[in-house]
């Protein structure tokens, strides 16, 4: 069995709607992988393809999790970008929260303690790297250009296996590469050219995303939203996503397609989510959260959960007076008020108050 097959038959299997009518799609079903979710599956995904990689002698990778941050806080699905984003110290404990996940579903059992490698100033961009005492994996997360060279040193210690987490150069698009120009552009991108990708999972904005199509009704006419899912060494599958959270793989291609090629297949399609929007015989998203935490009996990483998972783990009765005590202010919060019980307060008090919920239910 190849990587492929192996991966596919132990990947998590999730509800996609195929785009109906759309020749490249029609084979997807045996030759895919679903869209995750939520952030819980898309590391579990992402934990599987890096211990393939490392099976495969793929000793330094580079992975791209579309972080649970912003909207995506209170919805992993939400597309709607908020006013004000989150502050780079809250994404960089996400990432954390990422990385620690990653090493769990690596299997390390071990405690997972980190470090940042960056100048630590007010203003600059966290970088961590999260190990164990061990030192034989690393993730370094959210790293920039001008930390390559810390990450060399690290590097050069050949029997420790490395990924790079969510990475914050752009080399593209640019009129000056974040890794500079002449002799500095060619040697980062060759020590960059090392780290294999082996996950990526991203979004992308299309045209007038929001704009309602008065023609069809539905607000992918002139435009959409779009995640983009690559898993080594397969091709890229790229899902147009509805305001309700649904989705629908409509392209796969060799490699990330470019904003002109995500454009074209946008904006000629002759279907759309219109009929997936309106729900019909389709799970709605509440009831969808509620089996998948009836159907989890793994250990929950509240961590990573956004307020919608959380709120829905509440309502279901699979949240324990053993998951409260790990949970900090935003889970606590979102299960109170799925429940009808003041969010206010300390973490103590929260946590006190939603036991004593809880044993009400029981």
């Amino acid at each position: 069995m190849n990587f492929t097959q192996s991966f596919r038959k132990n990947s998590y299997k999730f509800n996609v709607q195929k785009r109906v009518g759309n020749p490249i799609c029609e084979a997807v079903e045996t030759n895919s992988f679903s869209l995750p979710q939520t952030a819980e599956q898309a590391s579990q995904q992402a934990s599987e393809a890096i211990k393939k990689g490392f099976e495969e002698g793929l000793t330094r990778q580079t992975v791209n999790i579309l972080l649970p941050t912003d909207q995506r806080r209170k919805n992993y699905m939400f597309t709607e970008g908020l006013e004000y984003p989150e502050n780079a110290a809250s994404v960089y404990a996400t990432a954390g929260a990422m990385a620690k996940y990653l090493f769990r579903g690596l299997g390390v059992k071990e405690e997972v303690v980190s470090q940042r490698i960056d100048d630590d100033g007010m203003d600059g961009e966290p970088v961590g790297v999260f190990t164990t005492d061990a030192q034989e994996i690393l993730v370094i997360i959210l790293p920039t250009a001008d930390t390559l060279p810390r990450i060399r040193e690290l590097e050069k210690k050949q029997n420790r296996k490395i990924v790079l987490l969510n990475p914050q150069w752009r080399t593209q698009g640019n009129i000056v590469s974040d890794f500079g120009i002449g002799p500095w552009k060619k040697r980062a991108e060759e020590f960059v050219a090392k780290f294999t990708p082996t996950y990526s999972l991203t979004e992308q904005r299309i045209g007038a995303a929001a704009t309602l199509d008065p023609v069809t009704g539905d607000y992918m006419g002139l435009g959409g939203i779009v995640r983009l899912l690559q898993i080594y060494p397969g091709e890229c599958q790229t899902f147009s996503l509805g305001q309700d959270g649904s989705s629908e793989c409509i392209m796969f291609s060799k490699s990330i397609p470019s904003y002109q090629e995500l454009e074209k297949i946008l904006y000629s399609s002759k279907t759309s989510l219109k009929t997936t929007r309106s729900g019909g015989n389709l799970e709605s998203e509440k009831d969808r959260l509620t089996r998948n935490e009836t159907d989890n009996s793994e250990t929950k990483d509240w961590s990573i959960k956004s307020t919608a998972e959380v709120a829905a783990a509440m309502q279901a009765g699979t949240i324990t007076e053993a998951d409260v005590l790990q949970m900090e202010k935003v889970p606590l919060r979102a299960a109170l008020d799925a429940v009808g019980q003041p969010s206010s307060g300390k973490v103590e008090v929260l946590r006190n108050r939603l036991i004593e919920s809880i044993k009400k239910f029981d």
